[in-house]
């Protein structure tokens, strides 16, 4: 029997409170050329990989080129610079992660929002 994987609703909240840690920790500027324009959080594992969807090992702030480039045109060279930028050890971990589905590690919503909020108030120096 094929085990499915049961779809969670959207957050918003969460989603844009992530983008804002992931693009403040890049210093707005894309993390594999240096470009500031048009650019956007690229996810190694997709966004609907609930167990790595707000984990910062598996987001890089790319802009449009370059994840355009690498991840839709060359997957390979995407796998690469992602293996390159976490060393091999944190990808795997990564990946293991990954494969697991969110109820299996207990995700819980509320506590990651309380989480990255901390974060953008140490960043923001509050």
């Amino acid at each position: 029997m094929k085990k499915t994987k049961k779809k969670l609703p959207k957050d918003s909240t969460l989603d844009s409170l992530f983008s804002q840690l992931v693009r403040r920790l890049a210093g707005y500027k894309c993390e594999r050329c240096g470009s500031t324009y048009q650019y956007g959080v690229s996810h190694y594992h997709r966004r609907d990989v609930y167990s790595a969807r707000w984990d910062l090992d598996n987001v890089a702030w790319l802009c449009n080129l370059c994840h355009n480039h690498t991840f839709h045109l060359h997957p390979d060279l995407h796998t690469a610079w992602f293996k390159k930028r976490l060393e091999s050890e944190k990808f795997e971990q990564l990946s293991a992660r990954a494969m697991l589905l969110a109820r299996e590690i207990g995700l819980d919503r509320e506590k990651i929002k309380v989480e990255l909020k901390a974060r953008l108030k140490i960043i923001e120096g509050k």
